[in-house]
């Protein structure tokens, strides 16, 4: 029997579900689909599911996505991407708004569906690479490496992860490997760079190079249209408030209290938070459960607008860092080594730094020269990996409309940076000190395009995010935390800096996989799927590597 095993047994041998309640803490995918769970799967009333928001109201919580006048805000080359399978039974589990006998997860298949023009031939994204200052089309049905590639790339996969503690991914590949049209793909859609941590690089090829043969970069991407938040977090929030689940906004977390029972164990038995502006004790039940969301990707982001660059006050390592990031640091600090190292992931700036950019035009003509140099389909869209920008600009033509209430004139586009806090090549400065006007200008000067006489009516947004990719950050095993902390018997950690063993944290179905282990481990029921072929997978994805054209 393993330790988490009878740690599951032991405390279900010793709680009454009957009167226990759930006190979930922070924001995002992973409490949302928590609170999810423990109403439709583990049958709590809804009343004792409670959630503390920090927000003040669902307006703050929610990302606000703009408008066509001053602009949208896309949230490009966000972190984890809205992909897998665990997300997809999540939101099957949420009925539709407008048709009571289909699931959310039924009206995005349908509206993806819909949007292709030609039923009989699917279609593929274009993707093109910079060379030489020109546009190539590369094919995604192959592989794009060559043999001395392959077997790096091999190397790394038969590595132990044990091996690969703190290791980053340019520690095993030679730098021809950062030039590969494969590694813009792969990149491209999961964020990676090349001092990233290895081991999360390992895990996401094995777990996604098998669809890479028909790759269309549609979910990972976005170019679906769908915007993220409208199809995933709004709609679960708004079934949990219909079912009465206990939302409790401007709730800020300052401290989990914890103590001993009679029997020797540890419980977390009081949580003290600021509550409309006073302080207050929430006491917790000894039948009751605590589900945190540790960590942020989104901490700290700023946006500027067409004429002015993203605010920021400074680039000190604990700016802006929200209620995910200082619940993490006072566990850590109160629990030494049970929940992991948050400082190796919030303190790391400028190697988890990206900036997006949303480009909202009425100027069809743009939109018209853009898809052509990029021969974009009009029912699939268009991905460009501008390589040789100083910035290192990718841009993404998705189809239209974006948003459910575009204008029919407006077209919608967006991109991001690896490097903005690069010297641009045409504007002499640091993206992250550009306006959104200054971006378009570069952005269609590396495309070879007039900037001045193509833009009009035009308006660009752009957003600096520190921590974007800091869940890729090279790491040890033991930075992150155990979803089930070994200390403390009543409280389960979710989200995508919590240790989940195999899966990458990539996606959006890794925090929802963690939702799944906490509440199957504090229920007794059985909402996680374990995948016992690892070994089977590994030797599919070798083979593949050595074998596929």
């Amino acid at each position: 029997m393993s330790f988490f095993t009878a740690q599951k047994e032991q405390f279900l041998k010793n709680r009454h579900p009957h009167t226990a309640e759930a006190w979930i803490l922070g924001t995002g995918t992973a409490a949302l689909a928590s609170a999810l769970y423990l109403v439709r799967r583990a049958n709590i009333p809804p009343r004792k599911v409670h959630v503390f928001d920090p927000h003040g109201s669902l307006g703050q919580a929610l990302h606000s996505k703009g408008n066509a006048s001053n602009g949208y805000d896309q949230f490009a080359g966000c972190l984890p991407v809205p992909v897998g399978e665990p997300l997809e039974e999540l939101l099957a589990l949420v009925p539709s708004v407008s048709d009571g006998n289909r699931s959310v997860f039924d009206e995005i298949k349908n509206d993806e569906f819909s949007r292709v023009a030609d039923r009989a031939k699917e279609a593929h994204t274009q993707f093109l690479v910079q060379r030489n200052g020109v546009l190539r089309c590369i094919p995604t049905n192959c592989l794009n490496l060559g043999m001395r590639l392959r077997l790096a790339l091999v190397r790394l996969m038969l590595k132990r992860e044990s091996s690969l503690q703190r290791k980053q991914i340019r520690d095993y590949l030679p730098p021809r490997f950062f030039e590969s049209s494969f590694w813009a793909i792969w990149s491209a859609q999961f964020g990676f760079q090349p001092w990233h941590s290895a081991s999360e690089f390992r895990r996401t090829i094995r777990q996604y190079l098998h669809d890479f043969r028909g790759l269309k970069i549609l979910s990972c991407l976005d170019i679906t249209g769908h915007y993220q938040f409208e199809a995933t977090f709004l709609p679960i929030y708004h079934f949990l408030r219909s079912l009465d689940v206990d939302f409790r906004f401007d709730a800020k977390v300052k401290d989990v209290v914890t103590d001993f029972l009679d029997a020797g164990e540890r419980v977390v038995k009081r949580i003290d938070l600021v509550q409309s502006g006073f302080e207050v004790s929430q006491p917790v039940g000894k039948d009751d459960v605590v589900i945190a969301t540790l960590g942020s990707t989104v901490s700290g982001s700023t946006t500027g607008t067409n004429e002015q660059a993203p605010f920021r006050t400074s680039m000190h390592a604990d700016e802006a860092l929200d209620e995910n990031w200082s619940l993490w640091l006072e566990l850590g600090a109160k629990h030494d080594g049970c929940f992991g190292d948050p400082y190796n992931f919030c303190t790391y700036m400028c190697e988890s730094m990206l900036e997006s950019f949303t480009i909202t035009t009425e100027d069809l003509a743009l939109w018209e020269r853009l898809c052509s140099i990029s021969f974009c389909p009009p029912d699939a869209g268009a991905f460009i990996a501008l390589q040789e920008s100083p910035w290192r600009l990718n841009l993404c033509l998705p189809t239209q409309p974006v948003f459910s209430e575009q204008p029919a004139s407006t077209r919608v586009f967006w991109g991001f940076a690896n490097f903005p806090q690069s010297r641009g090549h045409y504007v002499k400065k640091p993206m992250i000190q550009c306006s959104g006007a200054e971006i378009t200008t570069e952005l269609l000067r590396q495309l070879n395009l007039d900037a001045q006489n193509l833009v009009q009516q035009t308006v660009t947004v752009p957003r600096v995010m520190p921590r974007m990719s800091a869940i890729l950050l090279a790491r040890a095993a033991s930075d992150r935390p155990r979803i089930i902390p070994s200390s403390i018997s009543n409280i389960g950690l979710v989200g995508q800096f919590c240790d989940m063993r195999q899966h990458s944290c990539v996606d959006m179905s890794y925090g929802v996989r963690t939702a799944q282990k906490a509440v199957s481990h504090f229920t007794g029921m059985d909402i996680e799927k374990e995948c016992s072929e690892w070994c089977n997978v590994r030797l599919f994805t070798v083979m593949k590597i050595l074998c596929w054209r």
